[in-house]
């Protein structure tokens, strides 16, 4: 955005819109709709023709066993990356793979019969949860490096001090921690 563009803000909006939106017309509310659009554009905005060449480079998806929770927050996170909204995309990949990894662990220890250890598996960093998933044999090499790759990439876009590094390519990272969930998730039975 050049210095001298002007800003436009959603200040006004909701007061425009009556309390029974239901009493809106279908292009009052398209009006309203692409209004806060307006309000909310930012340059990572995709037009169609970059939604659909999104929409093309995702991998396909053969998920059976996973939990509503978990498809529901995939299907955010490629809708988040069709759109342009990288790090929330980051995020939900980095929030799916934090409850696959807790998820996982207290499955595995309630079928050994140690649910005390329950509570204290989340008090583990994500990076311990994937280890010790690793070492008692849930995740396989190839596993632990899609979930591991996810957390690496969220911490470099989630955390603050890395956002701005050169070199960093939030759309490819994008791309590839939801390619990386939802290979693991096509592969791996978590529910």
């Amino acid at each position: 955005m050049q210095q001298n563009e002007q800003w436009f803000y959603w200040n006004t909006l909701p007061d425009l819109i009556p309390a029974d939106v239901a009493s809106l017309t279908g292009g009052q509310k398209q009006a309203f709709l692409s209004k806060w659009k307006g309000a909310v554009w930012t340059r990572n905005v995709q037009p169609d023709e970059l939604k659909l060449i999104n929409i093309k480079n995702m991998p396909a998806i053969s998920l059976q066993n996973v939990p509503p929770w978990i498809m529901d927050r995939l299907k955010e996170a490629a809708d988040h990356y069709v759109n342009g909204q990288w790090t929330s995309c980051i995020s939900l990949c980095g929030t799916i793979t934090e409850y696959v990894s807790i998820h996982l662990l207290e499955k595995h220890f309630q079928s050994k019969g140690v649910d005390e250890l329950s509570g204290f598996i989340k008090r583990l960093g994500l990076y311990d949860r994937l280890e010790a998933l690793r070492d008692i044999g849930i995740l396989n090499d190839e596993e632990w490096k899609k979930l591991d790759t996810i957390r690496r990439i969220r911490n470099d876009y989630i955390h603050l001090d890395k956002v701005d590094e050169p070199g960093m390519n939030i759309k490819g990272d994008c791309l590839k921690a939801l390619t990386n969930l939802i290979e693991f998730l096509n592969g791996h039975s978590v529910s």
